[in-house]
């Protein structure tokens, strides 16, 4: 937000304890020093508050901007908190179209206009900029101000713009807002903050019933979902996301109007819109073989729809249900990178190099025919990388026998086959030190000892042997190779050094 200031004061009736002298009211209001030496003369500017030891009088800016508000030339100067209440009811002007998803509801209070933004998603880095934005097409506007997306000391946050000086940003209470209009202002919680049910609300409007909107776009899911075969792990999939993010913008709508009942002063809200009512659904309804069975399929598919579908998701969760999310550099010229680089195999572009390849400049495809994962072959400076999705469980059919301690850790089953570990969470498997990446190796050995196919750990909250723990902390040497016999022994409390 740089170029902005923000007035953060809280009431129109609080004073700034930082003495003004003319030259500083006259910056304020915009008018020149003469300009407020001549309102002084005559009698027509505020009184001060007092004068400095060498007799100057000096005011506070509560106090000028009280002074500014009372006057239609310069109430586009002043933050609408520093209003007068209003004695009757404003005159609703009806609505406002602003690009980039904002609606804008004025009204005319007498005094001056007041614009209310209500952005369909609010951005908390970027409403400074919208805020401008708007400005250029409210021209007619004493006051511009926009509803976020958190709650105040008395309802939802605003967020206002002097539109005599568009740098200038602050904070006004929601009961102000609504004292300012001289009626209840009407609220809609997030995921109904849709354009047609803001423009067809007036003042009297009985509350509409509506779906809410997720801010995933679930259109591409259920236009592929039609596609799919009827039934399959693809449609299910599909619905179940689809049904999961109705439930939860429902849910997250009507959290909102709770609070509204808990925080805002009597008399200052109105509710112009509830959710329709969507059975509940979560993602992990649906068994974590038919998600992966139903990602395998849309992640194979080449066509524009499934890649719509992947960039939603990933959008969403990162791709957390994907066989495949997590990427790792590998470097080919090592010898553990060189192994498992000569088996991959060019491949076509699909929905699944949307995790490597979003922009598509990617020339060089290849996947991994052992676990299907993508990788791509990138120009680093002077040297060859290979990017490529770790999967998050093995294919293997038979059991681990080293783990290899490398940029990435490495598993080697009784086969021979070298593996990426598998990896679901950004931490991934890490040695040497107390922390998160330690503790998920430590996991990750402790599950993939018992069962090769085991799914890599994505939350710390399951029980760590000791041993375990304590071998993944410890600072081995890139390279360190332990055996299955060290790693049973660690998850037995057993010594372990001997073995090597």
């Amino acid at each position: 937000m740089t170029g902005f200031t923000v007035d953060v004061m809280s009431g129109a009736g609080e004073t700034d304890p930082q003495s003004m002298d003319v030259a500083a009211c006259a910056r304020l209001l915009h008018r020149s020093s003469w300009q407020v030496r001549r309102a002084i003369r005559s009698g027509a500017f505020t009184p001060p508050v007092g004068r400095d030891s060498r007799n100057r009088p000096y005011w506070h800016r509560a106090q000028v901007y009280a002074w500014a508000a009372v006057d239609p030339g310069l109430r586009d100067r002043v933050p609408v908190r520093y209003w007068p209440q209003a004695t009757r009811p404003a005159h609703y002007l009806g609505a406002e179209t602003i690009p980039g998803g904002v609606t804008a509801l004025g009204w005319d209070t007498g005094a001056g206009t007041v614009w209310v933004l209500w952005p369909e998603l609010f951005d908390a880095l970027t409403y400074p900029a919208e805020l401008v934005g708007a400005a250029e097409h409210l021209a007619d506007a004493a006051a511009i101000v926009m509803v976020g997306g958190d709650y105040g000391a008395d309802g939802p946050s605003v967020y206002g713009v002097v539109p005599a000086d568009l740098e200038q940003t602050y904070e006004v209470a929601w009961s102000t807002l609504s004292q300012v209009l001289g009626m209840p202002m009407p609220f809609w919680p997030p995921g109904l903050r849709i354009g047609e049910l803001l423009t067809s609300w007036h003042p009297g409007s009985v509350p509409v019933v509506a779906a809410a909107v997720p801010d995933l776009d679930p259109a591409p899911l259920l236009r592929l979902a039609v596609i799919v075969d009827h039934g399959g792990p693809a449609q299910q999939t599909l619905m179940n996301l689809v049904q999961t993010w109705h439930y939860r913008v429902a849910e997250h709508a009507e959290s909102h109007l709770k609070l509204i009942g808990e925080w805002t002063t009597p008399a200052t809200t109105v509710v112009a819109a509830t959710p329709l009512a969507v059975p509940a659904v979560e993602h992990d309804d649906l068994p974590d073989d038919v998600r992966r069975a139903g990602w395998l399929e849309i992640l194979a598919r080449t066509d524009a729809l499934a890649i719509a579908c992947v960039r939603q998701v990933l959008r969403w969760n990162g791709g957390q249900d994907f066989p495949f999310s997590m990427i790792e550099a590998i470097d080919p010229a090592t010898s553990l990178g060189g192994q498992w680089a000569q088996r991959l195999v060019p491949a076509s572009r699909s929905a699944v190099f949307e995790l490597l390849d979003p922009r598509q400049e990617a020339a060089d495809l290849l996947f991994d025919p052992v676990t299907d994962a993508p990788a791509i072959r990138v120009k680093r400076r002077r040297r060859i990388e290979l990017l490529a999705a770790i999967p998050q469980r093995l294919p293997a059919t038979s059991p681990l026998t080293e783990l290899i301690l490398d940029e990435p850790v490495w598993v080697r089953t009784g086969d021979g086959t070298l593996y990426p570990a598998p990896q679901t969470s950004p931490y991934g498997p890490a040695w040497g030190y107390r922390g998160a990446g330690p503790s998920t190796l430590a996991l990750l050995v402790n599950r993939l000892l018992d069962d090769i196919n085991a799914a890599a750990p994505g939350r710390l909250t399951a029980a760590v042997p000791k041993g375990l723990l304590e071998l993944a902390q410890r600072s081995w040497a890139k390279g360190t190779v332990l055996t299955r016999a060290q790693l049973e022994a660690a998850q037995d409390g057993r010594p372990y050094l001997e073995s090597s």
